[in-house]
């Protein structure tokens, strides 16, 4: 299975920073890990909050929340993270 590198930044990250992050890794987005909550900003949430004067990732009010797993919750519910397809089982659809 292919796989894709996100990059995980801090609010406390500034946005200038974060941008040159993004252009280094040739993304355009990343995901802003918060103590108890995530969210992914794409490049375009970056530009129009460094616009409105803000300055780190934190004081950005947009973008889109997520959840990220914790080591507890792989275990809990058996997740394969080698082979993701695996975790889950095909149901076949009635018609």
């Amino acid at each position: 299975m292919d796989s894709l590198e996100i990059p995980f930044l801090l609010p406390n990250t500034r946005i200038d920073s974060a941008l040159s992050e993004l252009r280094a890794r040739k993304r355009a987005g990343l995901v802003m890990k918060g103590k108890r909550k995530s969210r992914v900003l794409y490049a375009g949430n970056l530009l129009y909050g460094r616009k409105s004067g803000v300055v780190t990732l934190g004081d950005i009010e947009t973008g889109s929340a997520i959840v990220t797993l914790q080591d507890e919750d792989i275990t809990k519910f058996k997740l394969d993270l080698d082979e993701p397809t695996r975790t889950w089982k095909p149901v076949a659809l009635s018609r």
